[in-house]
């Protein structure tokens, strides 16, 4: 394997572990289109490969990674995660370049990246949650004394009485 081919290789099977998926794979999907057009960036950057070999090793041809490559900018500058996602990725991916054999530093910062991104998820599903749990403590006492006060067998009853309750009640806001 010549260095060019080394580095395609090392560069992609680096990509495909940033991201924990296959940048070949056929798929339209914002984050894998996403994550090709760095991959192209890095790879332009980087190599003097041509447009249709960098593509080639991500089953793209040449004309895709030239979109890539022209819309990347704009990304760049109108949507802030892509821009976070890129700059962590080029600083990581440098550090790669730096050690082709020695993965523990790339394997420390790739497991420091995945758990800021599951804190971020856990983050945004705690905020969820907070949201229903607010909207569940408006009525916990109404729901609390049906509870206590339904005999079991009797759910239904208790629903259809309820029921016709707030049918005969008028709000008026």
């Amino acid at each position: 394997m010549n260095n060019t081919n080394f580095e395609v290789a090392r560069t992609v099977d680096f990509m495909n572990s940033f991201f924990g998926f296959n940048l070949s794979d056929k798929s339209r999907k914002k984050e894998i289109v996403e994550a090709r057009m760095m991959y192209a960036k890095i790879m332009k950057r980087h190599t003097r490969l041509s447009l249709a070999a960098i593509g080639r090793a991500i089953n793209k041809d040449h004309a895709t990674i030239i979109h890539y490559l022209n819309n990347f900018s704009w990304f760049k500058k109108s949507d802030v995660a892509f821009s976070n996602r890129f700059d962590l990725l080029t600083e990581m991916y440098d550090e790669f370049r730096e050690t082709w054999i020695d993965d523990t530093k790339y394997e420390e910062d790739r497991k420091v990246f995945f758990l800021e991104k599951t804190v971020e998820r856990l983050s945004e599903q705690k905020e969820t949650y907070e949201k229903y749990i607010k909207r569940i403590q408006r009525i916990d006492s109404i729901v609390q004394l049906i509870e206590q006060r339904t005999p079991r067998g009797e759910e239904e009853y208790v629903e259809g009485k309820i029921n016709r309750m707030f049918n005969a009640i008028v709000f008026n806001p």
